[in-house]
């Protein structure tokens, strides 16, 4: 009886992970916002040209690099993913830098730890990659006096 408690307790644990360095499962086919990157040479274009990627359970990675868009082969482990080679448009935006130093750190395997609504993804070259979750903001309402707080629902 006390080993089937004990396998019921772990059992639970494991369930109930917040996807931290367990499993790369949060991130798949979820919108992932590109918001820092570190252990390249060139340097990360300026805001806002935002860089976005999703894993896709396809098999399939595919973003945003500011003006171009980008996809790929997608291998996906328990916690590495392995992107293949990476395509990406050829958009004449004079205007908006890509991140192509994301590519170097975003080409081959990677290990993942996802905490929360972030995720790092470190490559073999010691290149890292930390992005967040995307998603609307919530609806607010304001109420005119600076030292109220701000309601994140409406109250009708």
């Amino acid at each position: 009886m006390r080993n089937l408690a004990l396998s019921v307790l772990l059992f639970t644990a494991a369930c109930s992970s917040s996807g931290t360095a367990g499993g790369i499962d949060p991130l798949i086919d979820v919108e992932w916002r590109v918001v820092g990157l570190t252990g390249v040479d060139a340097a990360e274009p300026d805001r806002p040209h935002e860089a976005s990627l999703t894993f896709r359970s396809d098999g399939r990675i595919t973003g945003n690099a500011g003006c171009n868009g980008f996809f790929g082969d997608l291998g996906i482990g328990e916690d590495r993913v392995d992107i293949g080679p990476i395509g990406i448009t050829e958009m004449a935006c004079v205007d908006r830098a890509d991140w192509f130093a994301l590519f170097e750190v975003l080409s081959g395997e990677l290990s993942v730890v996802v905490e929360g609504s972030t995720a790092t993804l470190t490559s073999a070259r010691g290149g890292t990659i930390l992005i967040e979750y995307v998603e609307p903001d919530p609806p607010r309402e304001t109420s005119g006096d600076p030292d109220q707080p701000v309601s994140t629902v409406n109250e009708d």
